[in-house]
């Protein structure tokens, strides 16, 4: 049983972002370890998710949301669950890779481009 208060609170944090608060309430009202049993609609020998909970959140969201565009569509609702579950099953690995940066010596400083203007403009420009 999740509390009234933790859902508001969610809702106030995530309202702007339809899909963080698809999945923040799906981990707080399935939990984890279900989720990671489970699919959306319970294709492929997974488990499906209640359907009381999965109308109910998508309800949530879209009822409560202030304007049409924090809204999400069902199928958006429908990927974003199967992409939970999917990565909840297998992590994303996070090897980046990463280049060494180039340090510059003081000396390599680039000269302004007035420095580098030919003695004749520097003449007219005196005049």
């Amino acid at each position: 049983m999740v509390s009234k208060t933790k859902v508001d609170r969610l809702h106030k944090r995530f309202y702007i972002k339809p899909r963080e608060l698809v999945n923040k309430l799906m981990r707080e009202i399935v939990g984890v370890e279900q989720l990671k049993k489970s699919s959306a609609i319970g294709k492929n020998n997974w488990d499906a998710i209640p359907e009381n909970i999965y109308d109910s959140v998508e309800g949530y969201v879209n009822n409560n949301a202030p304007k049409v565009k924090y809204r999400i569509s069902h199928k958006d609702y429908r990927e974003t669950l199967t992409y939970l579950c999917a990565t909840l099953r297998n992590p994303k690995k996070d090897e980046k890779i990463t280049r060494p940066k180039k340090i510059k010596k003081h000396n390599e400083k680039r000269r302004p481009k007035e420095a580098l203007s030919s003695p004749e403009k520097m003449k007219k420009k005196a005049h």
